[in-house]
């Protein structure tokens, strides 16, 4: 397992952007449509793993992580927040099978997808996910609403456990 010593909050918030970014170059024809948040976090995904291997092959971040979406292992285990609620994050990058190198959680809600309890549930798993008390250690947790365009898009920011703001994010 390596050490990811060079990558900060900040630029995981810098190539998760740039992802977004480019979804809205190539796929902004998903947003609108109902039922698509799994196929817009899946192309981000993609434009993020690629970044993520750019990075990778910079000596950036370490070669043990990748991005994962909808991925809900613990270990060998489900994970599980408040022991008996399984939680599927949206998007990660991590270290499989290991809880040292899981660098951020990321959790979308879709223009056309803005149901207020999904909205809640999704930040109370960014608290769970990046609790410091907890078993999952991830370093970010970040909740992001898809606008109609690349101009409306939000960002909320967590960091052990509580929400933050994007300045508490630089040399973090």
């Amino acid at each position: 397992m390596e050490s990811n010593t060079m990558i900060t909050n900040e630029m995981l918030v810098r190539l998760l952007k740039e992802a977004i970014a480019k979804f809205y170059q190539k796929d902004a024809n998903l947003i609108g449509l109902p039922r698509t948040e799994r196929a817009c976090v899946f192309r981000i995904g993609l434009y993020l793993d690629k970044l993520v291997c750019e990075a990778q092959d910079q000596g950036i971040i370490s070669n043990s992580v990748t991005v994962d979406c909808e991925y809900n292992k613990f270990q060998n285990f489900p994970k599980e927040i408040f022991k008996s609620k399984k939680a599927t994050p949206d998007l990660l990058i991590h270290e499989r099978k290991c809880d040292s190198n899981n660098l951020l959680v990321v959790e979308f809600k879709t223009h056309g997808n803005l149901n207020r309890l999904g909205e809640d549930s999704d930040k109370v798993k960014l608290r769970e996910f990046t609790n410091v008390n907890n078993n999952f250690h991830y370093n970010l947790g970040v909740w992001v609403k898809l606008g109609r365009t690349h101009n409306e898009v939000e960002f909320e920011y967590y960091l052990d456990g509580k929400e933050a703001i994007e300045q508490d994010l630089v040399n973090s």
